[in-house]
């Protein structure tokens, strides 16, 4: 049962599967309607659901607009307000304001927000969306 929630989590974690459909298979799986709960045997080996692989990766987020956010108004932190990361687009947010009062605080959020920026736009598609919108990769 355990092996099968979890098999149904990495789907969902590769958007194979929506959220809906995560709750309802897991839901089956614990009121025990989809499946039996077996006894197991040295003999039996637990199975995972085969499912193919998805060939495209989701379109959630744009590591385009990411970067180019990141690197043209990253101070603000409005790159991690598109990417969902609230407290840390408030964190740059904040520091660049406050900062700003001894001219480090956006010297400090610009840099880092540049390589933020590079490194979206570096990335593949596949890396960006499962290290910065499955992962959720706070930092670089």
């Amino acid at each position: 049962m355990v092996e099968e929630i979890k098999a149904l989590k990495e789907l969902l974690d590769m958007g194979a599967i929506t959220q809906e459909e995560y709750d309802r298979k897991k839901r089956e799986i614990l009121d025990g309607s989809s499946n039996p709960i077996l006894p197991v045997t040295e003999s039996s080996t637990p199975t995972r659901p085969q499912y193919a692989p998805t060939s495209q990766v989701p379109q959630s987020k744009s590591k385009v607009a990411a970067g180019l956010l990141a690197i043209f108004l990253g101070g603000l932190g409005i790159h991690k307000f598109y990417l969902g990361y609230t407290t840390q687009g408030i964190i740059l947010l904040l520091v660049t304001i406050l900062g700003a009062l001894l001219l480090i605080g956006p010297l400090i959020t610009g840099v880092i927000s540049l390589i933020e920026g590079i490194i979206y736009l570096t990335k593949s598609d596949e890396d960006f969306y499962r290290l910065y919108v499955l992962g959720k990769k706070e930092w670089f």
